[in-house]
């Protein structure tokens, strides 16, 4: 399943496989030949602090992620 998103203005797509839903990979593109990855696997996480919510929704946790890496990046100014 792939979800078109946008994060902090970039353009994004969420990947999740229908068969491992705690399972989910955020690629933003930050140029035209560049982008970043975020992977989110929360059945690792199951007893490690990970609300219900945060399980349930392995995509929002990578996309968070993917949100606190764009607005450390340096700009091409």
């Amino acid at each position: 399943m792939f979800t078109p998103i946008t994060i902090e203005g970039y353009p994004a797509v969420a990947a999740q496989h229908v068969e491992q839903t705690r399972n989910c990979q955020v690629f933003v593109g930050t140029a035209h030949d560049q982008q970043f990855v975020v992977q989110s696997d929360n059945a690792r996480y199951a007893d490690d602090g990970v609300t219900e919510i945060e399980r349930r929704d392995p995509c929002g946790r990578a996309a968070d992620v993917a949100r606190a890496v764009l607005v450390r990046l340096p700009t091409g100014d």
